[in-house]
Parts: C-alpha cells; structure tokens; sequence
C-alpha cells in the first residue's frame, strides 16, 4: 500500500499508525505499471503482486530520470535498488522488463530553456565638481 504517496508494506503496519494518512491501496492504483504487468505477464502465483506493482508505481512516479532517455545501466541501478520485495516465484526478470517498459514510456523531460540576461552597461564616467576640480 502507499502512505501519504509512499510504499509501505501493509502486513507490518498497525492500523492506528495510518490515521490521518492518504492510504492508496492495490485496488485504487491506476498506473501505466499496471498494463505493463499484464503485457509481460508478470503474475505467476499472485502472492506478491499486490506489493510488487505498488513499490514500482512509486518507484517510476519518485524518479522521473528513469524515462525514455535513461541507459539499460540506470534502470537495472534503480529497479534493483528500488524493488526490495520478494518474490516466490522469482519472476524478477519480467517485474524489470514491465518496469522498463513503463520508463521507456515516459517522455524526457525537456529541461527550461536558458535565458541569457546581458549584464548591464557600465555608468559613464562622473565628471569632476567644483571649480578646483582637476581634469
């Protein structure tokens, strides 16, 4: 489940220590990780599917660097640090093929562009004051 947009593992919570906290569950996920799941048939026995698809969601949604433009390298970094859940049925390979799936999906960010200011132009020169001024 996510807490306040944060992965939790449910089985460890107590239900007092959620109150007052936005509680997202399996059921109310609506994530482009979701289909991905699907797509590369991830599920096998169902015993981690709820955890799993919930800590990728938050994964992919907390990185927005893991997109189109990141390296099979920077996935396989976050997708093996990120996914901390286990899987009985060592179904790893096709949670990071539906994971990669989804980030290759996501656009670049296209970063604003640069707006040079010019410095400004140095004051002219004060003339001197007074009649005993020199020049």
């Amino acid at each position: 489940m996510h807490l306040d947009g944060q992965p939790t593992r449910s089985c460890i919570t107590v239900v007092a220590g959620v109150e007052g906290k936005a509680v997202t569950t399996i059921e109310g996920l609506s994530h482009p990780v979701q289909a991905a799941w699907r797509t590369e048939q991830v599920p096998q026995c169902g015993y981690c599917q709820s955890g799993q698809l919930m800590v990728a969601a938050a994964l992919i949604d907390a990185h927005p660097e893991l997109n189109a433009g990141a390296t099979e390298q920077e996935l396989d970094a976050a997708i093996d640090a990120g996914m901390t859940n286990l899987c009985r049925c060592a179904t790893y390979f096709r949670i990071s093929k539906a994971m990669k799936r989804v980030a290759r999906a996501q656009p670049v960010p296209i970063p604003p562009p640069v707006v040079e200011v010019p410095a400004p132009e140095p004051a002219p020169p004060t003339p001197p004051k007074g009649p005993g001024s020199r020049r």
